[in-house]
């Protein structure tokens, strides 16, 4: 179990690998209330963070080998959400306004830096995305124009969601699916 707590010092509010049978903590990784968000793998390996700045820009910096190295910064008017690592481990989901007026699903490749668009709704932001847990594929996604609005992204599912998706503007909400990732 990974957790964000505050343990050492009041400003301290470190990564810690929690044991569930002993219950025996460890650091793995501090922060001085800077991290907004930390960034894991699906092993729980510690991939990195989105840092605020004293500029009030967001930097997406990532940890190799204990050393922690700046990917990218965002300025005060853009905003970016890590969603998860890609399915190859490569790159990282985002959703970012970088560029454009509403939120968007990106790609944000680790190595390069770029960022290639994945779905936009040009009349509101992406709001919600649901990957794997087990692989890091994109399932679905969801944002709200003006009636909520629901993207399928993985195509092998289309075919069920078709069955369940409503003709008229409505709201569907996935609550669980098996490991096979069936509805």
């Amino acid at each position: 179990i990974l957790l964000r707590q505050n343990k050492s010092r009041q400003n301290d509010h470190g990564l810690y690998r929690i044991d569930s049978e002993s219950g025996d903590e460890t650091l793995i990784a501090e922060s001085d209330e800077d991290v907004v968000q930390w960034i894991t793998g699906r092993n729980g390996d510690l991939v990195g963070c989105i840092r605020a700045l004293k500029t009030n820009e967001l930097q997406l910096e990532r940890f190799d080998k204990g050393v922690w190295h700046i990917l990218q910064t965002w300025t005060p008017e853009e905003n970016v959400t890590s969603i998860g690592l890609t399915p190859d481990n490569t790159g990282l989901w985002l959703l970012s306004n970088r560029g454009r007026r509403t939120m968007a699903l990106v790609r944000f490749d680790l190595s390069t830096g770029k960022e290639a668009l994945v779905l936009q709704d040009a009349g509101a932001d992406i709001e919600e995305v649901l990957i794997s847990p087990e692989t890091g594929k994109l399932l679905f996604a969801w944002s709200n124009p003006d009636y909520p609005k629901f993207h399928v992204l993985d195509p092998s599912l289309k075919i069920h969601m078709d069955i369940l998706n409503p003709k008229t503007p409505a709201g569907i909400k996935i609550l669980g699916m098996d490991r096979s990732e069936q509805l």
